[in-house]
């Protein structure tokens, strides 16, 4: 955990020397938050919910359980984010949009 928040904050970083001024679009962030969320919450919350197995543990069909739905929830996200909504994560501004040096296209 403070490997991935350490590489996501140099991320960031760069990203801020290299742009000087990022920014986001809220409908993209939005549906990452949720799709985190949900992640989240039934992988921490499902173990201590169910009466299977003494402890917050998952049995093994609980566990490929939520292997699949974590799987099926990143494969939806990521469809969203590159075929269905994919202006949700491009530049508002529609000159930006095709503008190779700010956004890559395909």
């Amino acid at each position: 955990m403070i490997v991935i928040n350490g590489v996501i904050g140099l991320c960031i970083f760069i990203g801020g020397l290299h742009h000087h001024e990022m920014s986001f679009r809220n409908e993209g962030t939005n549906s990452a938050l949720a799709v985190l969320t949900a992640l989240a919450t039934f992988i921490l919350v499902m173990p201590i919910v169910t009466t299977s197995t003494p402890g917050p543990d998952f049995t093994k069909s609980q566990l490929a359980f939520a292997g699949i739905a974590s799987f099926a929830l990143y494969a939806a996200f990521l469809f969203f984010q590159t075929v269905s909504h994919r202006d949700y994560y491009l530049p508002k501004a529609e000159d930006k949009k095709t503008d190779i040096n700010f956004h890559a296209l395909n």
